[in-house]
């Protein structure tokens, strides 16, 4: 999950991977210190960028049906011991 919202791999000072963060980040940045409004480029920027993070909401959905379950009864066990 964590790899493919954030840059996992730096080969350099400079993130040389992109990632969902980077992307949110660069289009904030882009609309705050714009000083008028949001560009058609901004907007279509951040649906494509919405569409996105849904998909990894949907995964994280799916990963935590699968296996919260499992994880608590595991740690509730070894809390017992």
């Amino acid at each position: 999950m964590r790899a493919t919202l954030l840059a996992t791999k730096q080969k350099s000072i400079f993130a040389d991977e992109v990632k969902i963060r980077e992307n949110l980040s660069e289009v904030f940045a882009a609309v705050a210190f714009n000083e008028g409004r949001p560009t058609d480029s901004h907007l279509q920027r951040m649906e494509s960028l919405k569409l996105e993070l849904e998909k990894a909401k949907e995964s994280f959905v799916k990963v935590q049906s699968n296996y919260a379950s499992k994880v608590r009864d595991k740690l509730s066990a070894d809390v017992g011991k």
